[in-house]
């Protein structure tokens, strides 16, 4: 399914689209951090986030917002299209946190937080995203 978000089970086959014969999506595992096993609460949603890093501003930002899910889980992630069906830039930046409050804008105590260290080319496979505390 070209241009959606999609988190497909570990053993999963999802077919995806190409854009010029490369993969359109970034590709890994979401699992705890050591030490924050017993961090997730009981209604605790998962957020994964695509979005290119402007100057600034995050572009064409992207949720994927899941109630029951338990990890570590497999994600594969595609960013926005445009009318073409092509992705609007060549790279992004992938997050994966947990939501409490149900405001997936800000971040509050007890959520967890996991993000690529810098924005990665689409295609991009073997992805992991730790989850751990946010914040001071």
């Amino acid at each position: 399914m070209v241009g959606a978000l999609l988190l497909v089970p570990a053993a999963g086959g999802v077919a995806v689209a190409t854009e010029r014969g490369r993969a359109m999506t970034i590709e890994g595992t979401i699992r705890l951090a050591a030490g924050a096993e017993n961090a997730l609460a009981p209604g605790d949603r998962l957020i994964v986030k695509i979005f290119h890093p402007g100057e600034g501003v995050e572009m064409d930002p992207k949720y994927q917002i899941e109630t029951d899910f338990s990890l570590p889980m497999a994600f594969r992630i595609a960013p926005p299209i445009d009318m073409n069906a092509n992705a609007r830039w060549p790279d992004y930046v992938v997050e994966a946190f947990t939501d409490r409050d149900g405001d997936v804008l800000s971040m509050v105590a007890g959520e967890l937080y996991a993000r690529t260290p810098r924005a990665l080319a689409l295609g991009t496979a073997e992805v992991v995203l730790d989850l751990a505390p946010h914040g001071p």
